[in-house]
């Protein structure tokens, strides 16, 4: 099976034919995809994303979980360039396929959940966004325990939403404990812990605490 390459214009609309892709090209087409994202070029990292969500869709049956992985990995792009909307409706996709495989306290609605939680976050939904983080870390805990890198992660983001809200004692919490858990993941030098330090001192200056 193959289908026509696109391009896609910042809106997502078809703008030109360019080649075929195969299920053949699909560990290239990942290996592209996350290389434009290590290097910070969403915006490619979206397009070769898009390739890789019509390519699944054209080889798997619909509703294969790896249609979810496309539809998140479409919406943290998306998120990442200011694409709201489309990227809350992909990520609801995705979630959805997960639900309908899985259940509904499967470990792998973690991802979505927290991509969906940091959208709500940018968007001013702090309680949604409370809610999806939440539930996100409580599976990823349920199922790993506090090991997996993507705890503090959201620790930190969680963090980020509560000093929004002005629980500032629980962001505290949620910023020491994921300063706490990059240490115990990755050794106490380790530059991550650098985001939810950074975090902390500035609550801590708005706040007024300077000495902090």
């Amino acid at each position: 099976a193959s289908y026509n390459r696109f391009n896609f214009n910042d809106g997502g609309k078809i703008i030109a034919n360019m080649q075929n892709y195969t299920i053949a090209d699909l560990d290239r087409l990942e290996s592209r995809q996350k290389s434009f994202s290590e290097k910070g070029n969403f915006r490619e990292a979206l397009t070769t994303a898009q390739h890789i969500l019509k390519v699944v869709e054209d080889y798997y049956s619909p509703g294969h979980p790896r249609l979810a992985t496309c539809y998140n990995n479409i919406s943290y792009f998306q998120r990442l360039l200011g694409q709201f909307n489309e990227a809350e409706a992909n990520c609801l996709e995705a979630l959805k396929i997960i639900r309908r495989n899985e259940g509904s306290d499967n470990h792998e609605l973690s991802i979505p959940l927290s991509n969906l939680g940091s959208l709500c976050e940018k968007l001013g939904r702090y309680e949604e966004a409370k809610q999806h983080l939440s539930k996100a870390l409580k599976l990823l805990l349920g199922e790993y325990g506090p090991t997996r890198f993507e705890v503090p992660i959201l620790l930190n983001n969680l963090g980020i939403v509560l000093s929004r809200q002005g629980n500032y004692e629980e962001a505290e919490m949620r910023y020491k404990s994921a300063i706490d858990n990059w240490k115990s993941v990755k050794g106490p030098n380790c530059p991550e812990i650098a985001i939810p330090l950074s975090n902390l001192g500035d609550m801590y200056l708005n706040l007024g605490k300077l000495s902090e």
